[in-house]
């Protein structure tokens, strides 16, 4: 092998890790879609969950397809619940409920 093709074959690989960092995991579904589709629901430090639009907040994030049947399905199973490994209030999944109404209809 020439110097050439192993620098070649070290970008391919370098940039197929590149696209595979933008995916994340669907809480609701588990599979995977690009991060911008995805909506993020993160746990602050203080243990507050809150809908992160624009994925910059610190703590521990979950994203899920922003969809009113995942929304439903992740309250019915209280995946936050399972995600964050703390209990959360019935009104934060109403809340998420409803922003994925208001969100779909635009």
């Amino acid at each position: 092998m020439t110097i050439s093709t192993i620098i070649t074959k070290m970008m391919i690989i370098k940039n197929q890790s590149k696209s595979q960092n933008n995916f994340r995991v669907c809480i609701a579904t588990q599979k995977s879609y690009p991060k911008n589709e995805m909506l993020r629901i993160a746990r602050l430090k203080n243990y507050r969950i809150v809908i992160d639009e624009n994925q910059k907040l610190l703590g521990k994030g979950a994203y899920f397809k922003a969809n009113l049947k995942n929304a439903e399905l992740i309250k019915k199973n209280k995946l936050l619940n399972r995600t964050f490994k703390t209990r959360v209030d019935l009104s934060v999944y109403e809340e998420l409920i409803k922003y994925v109404v208001d969100h779909n209809e635009k």
